[in-house]
């Protein structure tokens, strides 16, 4: 409700004016496809943009939509150029098919789970 939201919103200062935000709004984003992959999107920005790259939930629904499976959305994921950066979390449907790719507009590093221990991405790089 409204109301409610309007409780729960603030304004915060930023570099090129104010961002609005309520409880959750910096919460993360999902998707699934039916491809046997899921992903997640921490939200982040490195401090750079490129607007020549693909808007980063764009991107997503794209990846969502293409890749043809966990190892192609893991590659798509770290070669596209993008808009600005971010921290996408990527699972198949095995154990061993995790990873985190940490995002600059051009740039890429992939972060993989080391056996059986627990895979985490933070909004940090």
């Amino acid at each position: 409700p409204a109301d409610l939201l309007a409780q729960a919103g603030c304004v915060v200062p930023a570099t090129c004016g104010l961002d609005a935000w309520f409880v959750g709004g910096i919460g993360v984003v999902t998707g699934l496809s039916h491809r046997g992959f899921a992903l997640a999107l921490n939200a982040a920005w490195c401090g750079r943009s490129d607007p020549a790259g693909y808007p980063v939930l764009l991107f997503l629904r794209h990846l969502l939509d293409h890749a043809v499976g966990y190892a192609e959305a893991v590659e798509m994921a770290a070669a596209t150029p993008l808009m600005s950066g971010c921290l996408i979390t990527l699972a198949g449907t095995r154990n061993d098919e995790r990873a985190v790719v940490e995002r600059t507009p051009a740039a890429a590093a992939i972060r993989t789970a080391r056996g059986d221990q627990p895979l985490v991405v933070t909004n940090h790089y």
